[in-house]
């Protein structure tokens, strides 16, 4: 054999034993592979496996960053401070502190949650600070707190939270002066008489007149519903029953023009706290003055607080289960006084219609005020 050919041979064989040791042997190599590595890491040498390696970390943490960043926050929802106000004084709600980490528009919503029964309206109810007009209270020793829940929303989370307001009585007995100084009372007197002194009076006016009508006062109205009432028939020398009866249809009569929305009044058996006191006594016997109403009110927020209405005891009266145009007679109807009468405690003045029921002089056996005219049910609609 020549001395080339050993040569070939010899190369063969070892080239042979180097892949055997590699196939038999891997995790040796990967481990030398691994140590060769870290030496020249320490080296100032950086692998690209490595640097992979590391790369990909920073991915996940940047992806991780921008995930955050573009997650919506839910809105937080702050209603304000409790507070304690006085009876129909104007109250503000506010919810200005609410707001949105993440800067979106928000959009707000405020509901009265108690209690249930009660009905307040709020003006600018979307908006973060709407305001109110406390309701009046049954008695001067009441208190009543109202809930309001408030939510907010960024159009994909809501937010909610609570305030409570607390609403006591006026201080009319003179202890607290800026109370008294925000009361006015006003009383409006109506008269009556027989049809035979104005013949024009006795003849059959029907119909609903003209849209007529004015008010006692610019603004006053009641602002907290329903609206409690009491009757009071001891001395209306009549049935005491038929009587009521007479006056709760006058009351129906109003609460049938659903303004505003529901019930406008609610029967109470306390009278003395009820809101309108309707009752009889003596003031200057037959015809003449037939009655008056006497309301009370806040300059401040224009709500009425309180109202009573008298009719004359020293007239006689009468129920009658039908409606007619004219007058005649001696005894005057109790549902067309009323009616008349509970105008005024709403805030009706009169008008020179004769055929509203706000015309200021009934007649004896007049049953025509029962039904409101034109001007009435304008007066009530636009002021409700």
């Amino acid at each position: 054999m020549n001395k080339l050919y050993r040569t070939v041979i010899l190369i063969t064989i070892l080239f042979s034993s180097s892949l055997l040791a590699i196939v038999a042997f891997p995790d040796t190599i990967m481990a030398s592979t691994q140590n060769t590595n870290s030496t020249l890491a320490g080296a100032g040498f950086q692998p690209e496996a490595r640097q992979a390696d590391t790369q990909g970390h920073a991915n996940a943490g940047t992806d991780a960053n921008i995930q955050e960043s573009q997650r919506n926050h839910p809105p937080n929802a702050d209603a304000g401070n409790n507070k304690i106000v006085r009876e129909s004084e104007n109250v503000e709600l506010d919810g200005r502190g609410s707001s949105d980490q993440d800067g979106d528009k928000l959009t707000y919503r405020w509901e009265l949650v108690s209690p249930k029964n009660l009905k307040i309206k709020l003006y600018d109810a979307n908006s973060a600070d709407p305001n109110f007009i406390a309701p009046t209270l049954d008695s001067s020793t009441s208190k009543v707190t109202l809930v309001f829940k408030f939510t907010v929303s960024d159009g994909n989370y809501p937010a909610t939270d609570i305030v409570r307001i607390s609403v006591t009585p006026l201080d009319t007995g003179g202890d607290d002066p800026n109370d008294n100084n925000k009361i006015t009372t006003l009383t409006v007197i109506d008269t009556g008489e027989q049809p035979s002194k104005n013949q024009f009076f006795a003849s059959d006016v029907c119909g609903a007149g003209t849209t007529a009508y004015s008010y006692l006062a610019s603004g006053v109205k009641w602002r907290t519903f329903p609206v409690t009432f009491a009757i009071d028939a001891a001395n209306s020398h009549i049935d005491i029953n038929a009587a009521k009866t007479a006056v709760r249809k006058a009351f129906a009569a109003i609460d049938a023009l659903n303004q505003p929305a529901g019930l406008f009044f609610q029967e109470t058996s306390n009278y003395a706290a009820a809101k309108i006191k309707f009752t009889w006594k003596y003031i200057d016997g037959p015809f003449r003055q037939l009655g008056y109403t006497t309301f009370s009110y806040r300059t401040d927020t224009k709500a009425l607080i309180s109202a009573t209405i008298t009719l004359d005891s020293g007239d006689k009266y009468f129920v009658s289960p039908t409606e007619r145009c004219g007058g005649s007679g001696s005894l005057f109807d109790v549902q067309n006084i009323a009616t008349h009468e509970i105008g005024h405690a709403i805030n009706l003045g009169h008008v020179s219609d004769r055929l509203q029921s706000m015309y200021p002089s009934s007649l004896a056996g007049e049953t025509l005020k029962r039904t409101l005219g034109n001007g009435d049910i304008k007066g009530i609609s636009t002021l409700y």
